[in-house]
């Protein structure tokens, strides 16, 4: 016999379910075939493609110069994928703006000014980035990049890295949804459906796949990476670089590049 949950949340219930459903459904990445979903398609396309066209044009080799005196006598923190979590103490870097062709060409022109430092797309390797780094910090990016590309990515990391160093990566925790007290003690998750939650995880924000700590240390190991372990939050290798606000939702994988 199959049981009927939804008769057991009442009319209010029912009615905050669905909200939760429709607000889920419209950050999942939209379907190719609507106008809508062309529109990302192609701006995600430019924002990678043009991403990876400044970095063959030495884009980076022109800033990095530019920052000699930024970079002397400190070790180097390579930030990827800082969007908003941009820190004066790291090397800073993302990709070209994404909103489309009017987006991507007031850059050309100047219109439009980085807060960050350096322009990467993982998944291109830069020559202008061999053994720049000291540290690398790849915060909820890998789930941004296809499957397929995730080992190329990391290698890329891993040609960036100084030998001895070390990489700190964290992606999204889908086990958290499945602890007892979800979602009464998680005030930042607007989402109180466990199933709408892990896709709202899943699918949303551009995400394309999803790593657990196994998963992940066998893709790190396979790109060179030794003595690949997971950590606690604010603890390991660049333990001290975690934004605070990623805690509960993050696990954390940190390797080091042997000689």
């Amino acid at each position: 016999m199959v049981s009927n949950n939804s008769s057991l949340l009442g009319a209010t219930g029912k009615k905050q379910l669905l909200q939760e459903f429709k607000i889920v459904a419209d950050r999942e990445t939209p379907p190719a075939s609507s106008l809508r979903g062309l529109k990302y398609s192609f701006s995600q396309w430019l924002c990678l493609n043009g991403t990876s066209l400044m970095q063959r044009l030495g884009y980076n080799q022109k800033k990095i110069l530019a920052m000699t005196n930024k970079l002397a006598n400190k070790p180097i923190i390579l930030n990827i994928g800082c969007l908003e979590q941009v820190n004066n103490n790291y090397v800073n870097a993302d990709m070209v703006p994404f909103g489309g062709i009017r987006s991507f060409f007031n850059f050309i022109l100047g219109k439009t000014k980085l807060n960050y430092d350096l322009l990467i797309n993982i998944a291109f390797y830069d020559q202008y980035l061999l053994e720049f780094a000291d540290g690398i910090i790849l915060s909820h990016v890998l789930e941004h990049i296809h499957p397929l590309l995730a080992i190329t990515a990391l290698k890329n990391c891993f040609a960036y890295l100084k030998q001895e160093r070390a990489i700190r990566i964290s992606v999204p925790y889908l086990g958290r949804f499945e602890q007892p007290d979800f979602p009464i003690n998680f005030p930042d998750c607007q989402i109180h459906n466990c199933m709408l939650a892990k896709n709202n995880v899943i699918y949303g924000y551009g995400h394309q796949f999803m790593y657990d700590a196994e998963l992940l240390n066998l893709l790190m190991e396979e790109a060179g990476f030794s003595e690949v372990k997971e950590v606690a939050f604010g603890e390991g290798l660049l333990g001290e670089t975690d934004p605070p606000e990623r805690k509960p939702r993050s696990i954390y994988l940190t390797g080091i590049k042997k000689t």
